[in-house]
């Protein structure tokens, strides 16, 4: 993701420069300030500037923008391990989802849910959290949703010796993985090997095959 930043930062420097000063751009503003921190590796900057997101409605976000947004704080409360925080805006993205009838990012924030709780010492509410999420993820068949609930859910299943979850989950990750790289094959060679080089540079997706690398050593 910080190989991204040059870009994010263009991106982003158009955005701080806008003088609309409505309340959902002002926190779009706030939002993406933080995520230049992030991006760039400036974690005492974001520590500064994240508190100005915690109290933002994100559920006013209900457009196409609504899971990069959220996402995002959820990487940037992750990173500083304000797993609190983390929680605390899994549920109101659940809440407000199940209130809209929007199930689509529905096991996405049930993975981060289970996350928090973990971290927070809460493992018998994190175990169904995590259920919940899983079991999202396999009724809207989600390859994407897998991948983020796989991100969250893999080391707590280890390190909680529930090896029929992790190991089944662990190559249902793997598949996954290889499934999204190979349904870039229809693209023109260029554009392909950027996209799949892009895809596998991912945190998430590194941190899953460095995972399968290690238990295949043991």
């Amino acid at each position: 993701m910080l190989g991204n930043s040059r870009l994010a930062d263009s991106c982003i420097e158009g955005v701080l420069q806008l003088n609309d000063e409505t309340a959902l751009l002002l926190d779009f503003q706030k939002i993406w300030q933080a995520q230049r921190y992030f991006l760039n590796g400036e974690l005492d900057q974001l520590t500064k500037s994240i508190h100005a997101i915690d109290a933002v409605d994100l559920n006013a976000y209900q457009d196409s923008s609504f899971f990069l947004i959220y996402d995002t704080v959820f990487k940037m409360n992750i990173r500083l391990g304000r797993y609190a925080a983390v929680l605390k805006v899994a549920e109101n993205g659940i809440e407000g989802m199940q209130a809209a009838r929007v199930r689509i990012f529905l096991p996405d924030f049930w993975g981060y849910r289970g996350l928090a709780l973990w971290k927070l010492g809460r493992l018998e509410e994190s175990a169904l959290a995590f259920e919940n999420a899983l079991n999202e993820v396999h009724a809207q068949f989600s390859k994407r949703s897998l991948l983020t609930v796989a991100g969250c859910y893999l080391e707590f299943a280890r390190q909680q010796s529930d090896q029929s979850i992790f190991t089944n989950l662990l190559q249902e990750a793997n598949d996954t993985i290889q499934f999204i790289s190979s349904g870039l094959d229809v693209l023109p060679g260029e554009t392909r090997e950027s996209l799949r080089a892009s895809f596998y540079a991912s945190e998430l997706v590194r941190s899953i095959l460095e995972l399968s690398n290690r238990e295949s050593t043991v």
